[in-house]
């Protein structure tokens, strides 16, 4: 938080925030821009901004279309090595984020400027007691707006929720998993393959329930044969522990293995070698099967304790005794096994089938002695798999998005020209007090220094309803009938008389105008994060609760947690699949637009009040004079693009936090087995770093909020009401706006005859700051 303020507080002390960005488009204006409205550019940069994306969008569809095969309206464009699939994903959801973040906002900006009331719309909804937002993106204005711009925003909006919530599954992965032999051998095996060429399994043991699987036998053969042939990679105890572990459990490069031994001795065995027959050297130990489905609860084979050789040990691995050779090559690896005893001495299970398989007819664990041993691990040599992770992309998801982007490119290229023609909305307060200066209202006169919180709050004074930093205060709208109006929540005015009310100097924040309300854009967007926070936080904490997830795997970033899957019904379609894990972002996209909303309420009001201490130019959107303008809307440069370049990471972060994926699994022979499905899966350590970037985007919110507005000026906010009677008692007529112009006691024209009560508002003349407990009309 020291941090937060350190950086605000140095913002702050910029004398003025908006003056580079001036100087920047005065130089734009001069290369010909003069003849467009300044907005217009913000409009024609985000048509262009969208059509570079639908270009983009094209060509990928194209690419892939012409270049891989399609199966489905799928498109495998890579198959191979889990890193490079990962790898793939993370990029291409990276620039699938930035690019829907762009459209997003370009859609935000356009809408914005379809829901800007132009002057007779704010004189129709004055003219039915209703008020209108000026300056900021608003819902409140649609009802007076005509017919084609309120269609005109309803598809910009709506064309983001198809959008949002297929963009990320436009792109895919599914991942390969084994199920393994682990084979565990004496360091002779391979110099002695004691006859296991000719060796033949009778059907009758081979169909033993007791007896392991025949793929299981095959794959051990093929592991046998690759060791032969010198293909299998070996790996130290310590990187064999890692490699097969908890943390790479998941990992689809997994194959089968032999574990070697260390050399046994007769000395370990003792009475167990008998008569003229020595078995210091024992080919076969054990064989222990791993299951893909079980993948963090499977593993316990490392200590002997899974199905080995047809028979549970039921010995339950524990970690502690694997720590360590975790830690050092030099560290032991103890495994549990079984010797068995046929006829003429003890043997490994070959051994005694090969010899001696008629006394071992089924149930041949019945018909031979075994007793348990330990033995010591040495190193392991490992199959390497080809890879069978792949990278999809759905064209026919991908075909939604580019429908959605041609109609974002449609409307906002629609509003660039209009810009060129009649078109002008009040899209800054520089608007909306030249409009009111040029031509005032008369029922506007006599209000006073009302606030928006006045507007929105009416009947209510000091004395009524209190409360510490907030003044509400009773507003004196004059009517036809000579009585007095007061604007309602719901922005209509109805009709009641009161005297003015005395003008109270508090100290206001910047967080008072965009929290005004029941349903305020603030109150909307913080709703909305401690919803997504706290179903994060349930699912991190059924995360790390689970004993099955090592805690490594709890952290992993680079590829999801398997047994962190989000369950759904078995006949839930794949729809379903692609919607659910995207939802987060489409209630991101709704939290940007009322946190933007937000902000650019705050920016109004720190803009607004300046009037009050310094003389200034307005900002308008099309310049006249000394005038100043700008080729934003609300909110500048040095907030809106680290505001969408942070929203871009955001999304980013919570593509990787829940996200679609198909899951293939395969026997140990390679096969793909039935198991195969589709899943929601979710990386913890995604989801915690999306709450956190979350966190930080309110607190910088908050930290902003806290900064203070002067005194002497009410908070208008983007009230037309309170605007009008800003400008109502100037009489300056409309050459005022072109002036340098401050807000206060005005010193120029005849005072009331109500007790010599003075007039406020903006003027080109000098004016007198107001003063607490006074009133003025």
């Amino acid at each position: 938080m020291t941090v937060i303020y350190h950086v605000l507080d140095q913002h702050a002390q910029v004398k003025d925030e908006f003056a580079e960005e001036n100087k920047i488009e005065s130089g734009i204006r001069r290369k010909g821009f003069s003849r467009w409205q300044s907005w217009g550019v913000t409009i024609t940069a985000g048509a262009t901004t969208a059509a570079i994306v639908l270009t983009i969008n094209i060509w990928v569809f194209t690419y892939v279309a012409l270049q891989f095969k399609i199966e489905d309206g799928i498109a495998t464009i890579y198959r191979g090595t889990c890193t490079v699939t990962s790898n793939i994903s993370t990029y291409g959801h990276l620039l699938i984020n930035i690019l829907g973040t762009l459209l997003l906002g370009a859609s935000n900006a356009g809408a914005q400027l379809l829901s800007a009331p132009t002057r007779s719309d704010v004189a129709r909804a004055h003219s039915k007691n209703r008020w209108m937002d000026i300056g900021v993106p608003s819902l409140r204005g649609l009802r007076t707006i005509p017919r084609w711009r309120r269609s005109g925003w309803v598809v910009l909006m709506m064309s983001s929720i198809p959008l949002h919530l297929l963009y990320n599954s436009v792109l895919f992965t599914t991942s390969a998993r084994h199920d393994y032999v682990a084979s565990l051998v004496a360091p002779d095996f391979f110099e002695t393959s004691r006859g296991f060429d000719d060796m033949k399994i009778p059907e009758e043991i081979k169909g033993s329930t007791s007896f392991p699987d025949e793929s299981v036998v095959d794959a051990f053969w093929t592991t046998r044969n690759l060791a032969l042939q010198g293909n299998l990679t070996r790996l130290s105890k310590r990187e064999c522990l890692i490699a097969y572990g908890a943390t790479n459990a998941a990992e689809s490069d997994k194959e089968n293995l032999l574990v070697v031994t260390k050399p046994i001795n007769d000395v370990e065995f003792g009475t167990l070698i008998q008569g003229n027959k020595t078995f210091a050297v024992l080919p076969l130990l054990d064989l222990f099967i791993h299951k893909a489905e079980d993948q963090f609860n499977d593993l316990d084979w490392r200590c002997g304790g899974s199905l080995g050789s047809g028979n549970a040990i039921n010995t339950t691995c524990g970690e502690h005794k694997l720590v360590p050779a975790y830690k050092d090559d030099a560290g032991e690896w103890p495994i549990r096994t079984y010797l068995y005893q046929c006829n003429d001495g003890w043997r490994t299970i070959p051994d005694c089938i090969k010899e001696n398989w008629s006394s071992c007819v089924s149930p041949w664990i019945d018909r031979c002695n075994m007793t348990r041993t330990t033995v010591e691990v040495d190193y392991c040599l490992a199959a390497q798999s080809p890879g069978k992770c792949t990278a999809k992309v759905s064209l026919s998801l991908l075909a939604v998005v580019m429908g959605c982007n041609v109609v974002k490119v449609l409307v906002l290229c629609a509003m660039a020209g209009m810009n060129l023609k009649s078109f002008k909305p009040l899209v800054t307060i520089g608007d909306a007090v030249k409009y009111f200066l040029e031509e005032p209202e008369d029922s506007a006169k006599g209000r006073g220094p009302i606030s928006v919180m006045d507007v929105v709050a009416p009947g209510r004074t000091p004395t009524t309803w209190q409360r510490p930093g907030v003044r509400i205060v009773h507003v004196p709208i004059q009517d036809e009938g000579g009585g007095a109006g007061a604007v309602s929540r719901t922005g209509e005015v109805g009709t009641s008389r009161s005297k003015p009310a005395p003008f109270i100097q508090e100290s206001d924040h910047w967080w008072r105008t965009p929290s005004v309300g029941l349903f305020s854009p603030w109150k909307i967007c913080l709703f909305l994060c401690v919803i997504m926070w706290l179903v994060a936080a349930c699912m991190i904490a059924v995360a790390f609760l689970d004993d099955g997830i090592s805690s490594e795997s709890k952290l992993n970033f680079k590829d999801f947690n398997f047994s962190s899957l989000v369950g759904l019904p078995e006949s839930a379609s794949l729809s379903l699949y692609i919607i659910v894990p995207n939802i987060p972002q489409l209630l991101v996209s709704f939290a940007y637009v009322f946190y933007n909303n937000s902000l650019t309420c705050m920016l109004l009001t720190y803009e607004t009040t300046q009037f009050a201490t310094k003389r200034k130019f307005l900002r308008v959107s099309d310049p006249e004079g000394q005038q100043k303008s700008t080729y934003w809307l609300q909110l500048p440069y040095q907030y809106s693009i680290p505001l969408l370049s942070t929203m871009a990471l955001l999304h980013w972060l919570i593509s990787r936090s829940l996200f679609f994926k198909a899951v293939e699994y395969y026997d140990p022979a390679g096969e793909m087995s039935e198991e195969s499905y589709t899943a929601c899966a979710f990386s913890p350590l995604a989801l915690i770093l999306s709450c956190s970037l979350g966190a930080l985007l309110i607190l910088v919110f908050c930290a902003l909020s806290l900064r203070k507005v002067h005194r002497g000026m009410p908070l208008m906010g983007s009230c037309s009401i309170a605007i009008s009677a800003a400008c109502a008692n100037c009489g300056e007529g409309g050459e005022a706006a072109m002036k340098a112009l401050m807000y206060g006691v005005l010193t120029t024209g005849t005072d009331e005859q109500q007790q010599g009560t003075k007039r406020v508002g903006f003027s080109q003349y000098e004016v007198e700051p107001l003063q607490g407990r006074t009133k003025y009309l």
